[in-house]
Order: structure tokens, then sequence, then C-alpha cells
């Protein structure tokens, strides 16, 4: 009897702090940053998997002329750089889940840091204020004290 009190009230602990970290983050726009986040990467992978894929057709000739040049295959770096290039293309051109996923995290760390980096601005601008404030001579300070009144 005391296990299942105890494991209730547990579970009932638990389930408090996730609807208060839900309604937390909702607050701060977590979720609104990484919905944007995910829209985003994509739309950026959709289009870059449309670019690799024209590029690889317009680049399809280029092989053939390559490859059957007078019924020899040419050895030389350009026909290698060809090759890892149209490779390299293949890859971009067949977009992931995984991939979607983690172009959306390069995204949203990305605006994350940027509004971090405000954050930072701003607390700077409060503490220069603060300095030149606390910097000011006692007689500032005693000259205010008198002009203001109580009412």
């Amino acid at each position: 009897m005391f296990e299942l009190v105890f494991v209730s009230a547990i579970a009932l602990i638990a389930l408090v702090i996730a609807l208060w970290g839900a309604a937390y983050i909702v607050q701060i726009g977590f979720l609104q940053l990484i919905i944007g986040a995910i829209v985003l990467s994509f739309f950026l992978s959709l289009s870059l998997s449309s670019v690799a894929n024209v590029i690889l057709t317009s680049m399809g000739g280029l092989t053939k002329e390559y490859s059957q040049n007078n019924q020899v295959r040419d050895e030389s770096l350009s026909y290698y750089l060809l090759v890892f290039t149209q490779c390299a293309l293949a890859a971009f051109a067949q977009p992931t889940l995984s991939g979607i996923l983690m172009l959306a995290i390069l995204i949203f760390l990305a605006m994350a840091a940027s509004q971090l980096t405000d954050l930072i601005e701003e607390i700077q601008i409060l503490t220069d204020c603060h300095t030149a404030f606390a910097d000011r001579p006692q007689k500032d300070f005693e000259a205010l004290s008198q002009n203001t009144e109580l009412k």
C-alpha cells in the first residue's frame, strides 16, 4: 500500500513539473522558435535539393563525354573531380528527415544565439547606466535628496 502511494506521489510530482515546464516553454516562445526552424529548414532543404537536381541533370552529359571519349576512359584529375562533384550533389539531392532536423537544430541555435546576443547587449547598456549613475559626485545625491518631497 505504501509503495502504491509513494509511486503515485512521484508520478503526480512529475506530472506537475512537466505541466509547469510546458507552460513555461510556451510562455517564453521556445515552441514558436523550434516550429519556425523546422518549417524554415524544410523549405531550405527542398530548395537545396532542387538546385542540386538541376545541376546534376545539367552535368549528366559531361560524364558521358569524359567516360566515352574515343572508347577510352579518361583518368585525368578533372574526371575524378567531376565524379566527386556529382556524388556530393547526389547526396544534397536526397533530403532525409535527419538532415532536415539537423538543419532545424542549426537554425534554432542561430536564432537562440541572436536573441542571447540582444539580451547581453541590453544587460551591458543597463550596467553602463548604473555605473554612470553610481559614479556621480556625492553632492548630486544630496541635492536630489533635498529637492524630493514626500507626499
